[in-house]
């Protein structure tokens, strides 16, 4: 698995690569089996769609995008650290379209 920094790990995720950065964001094929501090409505839909879920961007354990093989790429509306805003920002721009919840 490479280890990039987090503008080019932002780039995997788009080709949905796993990846880990220097810091803490990191890409996992399918779920990443936490939830970590994910809002309950986000929650709810990442644990109802674990099995159309086919990649997921994390800082340490906490999903802040993933794809789903039906819907496309999803954003909980979340608001997290600077850092883990920064790293928000990098992937969005990266994907390009994907749905917020």
């Amino acid at each position: 698995m490479p280890r990039v920094n987090t503008r080019q790990g932002a780039a995997l995720a788009a080709q949905r690569v796993p990846f880990t950065t220097h810091g803490s964001l990191s890409g996992v094929a399918g779920t990443s089996g936490t939830f970590g501090y994910l809002p309950a409505d986000a929650r709810n839909l990442y644990g109802d769609r674990a099995n159309h879920i086919t990649f997921t961007v994390l800082p340490y354990a906490t999903p802040i995008a993933w794809h789903d093989d039906a819907l496309g790429w999803i954003f909980p509306a979340a608001r997290y650290s600077v850092t883990t805003s920064k790293q928000q920002g990098a992937v969005r721009a990266a994907l390009g379209q994907y749905v917020t919840v």
